[in-house]
């Protein structure tokens, strides 16, 4: 077998069909190839949709009830049969020739074991939110990965986990997906595919980015609204303070002391953003407000639980 794609899920059932009905128009000429759906929940209509797929696409089906994105994820890997792992999300849209430019490209750094590629946003009715595009927050909100650099050799931080793909030779050596990071109920923790990037590259894999392997991210309405950024930036936040440790400085309530004052100031952006009467700027000013406080959260609730693994 040459490519196993992960795909897992979790009762997202209508966005899973779209996802597998893309699938149907892959290009995979002269490829072996597999797609195994981890079901991280045991949901009826989640198999009865997967079966409707069996005869069209190299469907397999999981069943892994330990919640969590990166349990499914582990579950995945003990059933892959491919040479090549490739790891997508269930509101993920692939090009035609993304398998086609994973296998291709893959081929091109033999040396290399991780591979990364340009993720879209596909935004309701393909209107464009009115927020900065640019601003880090924003993509980061929306997991864009579309990075102005040419093939090649990148940061493990630029490696995205919606459109991913690793040699399975990493897993055999006994490396895994960190369970207790990632998507898991609603006050997770996130960066789960950064923490294992971050891992790998000091065990000497550095990442190759291959531009040619696009998808598009179904961005959906609610992601839209305030509350839901508010809520993705603040998991944001608990990720990063478990990537970046915590500073040795002066400490009050096992927060860095400093972050305080760092608190005040986007607190009060955000009032004046608010007596302004734009959202734009509540928004953006918003998210900034909850990923500090992710991370105060974080540092106060210890970093011991979430070591590596």
């Amino acid at each position: 077998m040459d490519v196993s794609i992960l795909l897992p899920t979790r009762k997202n059932i209508h966005i899973l069909q779209r996802s597998l009905e893309n699938f149907r128009q892959i290009n995979s000429s002269d490829i072996e190839w597999e797609i195994i759906v981890i079901d991280n929940i045991g949901d009826m209509e989640t198999r009865e949709i997967v079966e409707k797929y069996s005869d069209q696409l190299p469907l397999k089906y999981i069943l892994e009830e330990k919640k969590g994105k990166n349990n499914a994820l582990n579950a995945g890997l003990d059933k892959a049969s491919g040479e090549l792992l490739a790891f997508v999300d269930d509101d993920i849209l692939v090009s035609n020739n993304w398998l086609q430019e994973i296998w291709k490209g893959q081929q091109r750094w033999r040396s290399n074991d991780i591979f990364g590629g340009r993720i879209l946003p596909l935004f309701p009715d393909n209107k464009l939110p009115d927020l900065d595009m640019d601003d880090p927050f924003v993509k980061g909100a929306f997991a864009i990965a579309d990075w102005d650099i040419k093939e090649g050799e990148y940061e493990p931080d630029m490696v995205w986990g919606g459109n991913m793909a690793v040699r399975a030779r990493i897993f055999r050596q006994g490396n895994i997906f960190n369970a207790h990071i990632g998507p898991c109920g609603t006050n997770y923790i996130m960066g789960s595919e950064t923490e294992f990037t971050r891992r790998m590259f000091r065990q000497g894999h550095i990442p190759v980015f291959l531009p040619g392997v696009q998808v598009l991210h179904i961005i959906r309405e609610e992601q839209l609204e305030p509350d839901w950024l508010f809520k993705r930036s603040f998991r944001t936040g608990r990720g990063s303070a478990i990537r970046t440790g915590k500073p040795r400085v002066k400490q009050f309530l096992n927060i860095p002391r400093f972050m305080f004052m760092n608190l005040a100031k986007l607190y009060a952006m955000y009032f004046l953003a608010l007596l302004s009467g734009s959202k734009r700027k509540r928004v953006e000013n918003g998210m900034k407000l909850w990923r500090e406080i992710g991370m105060m959260y974080q540092y106060r609730k210890g970093l011991d639980s979430v070591v590596e693994k």
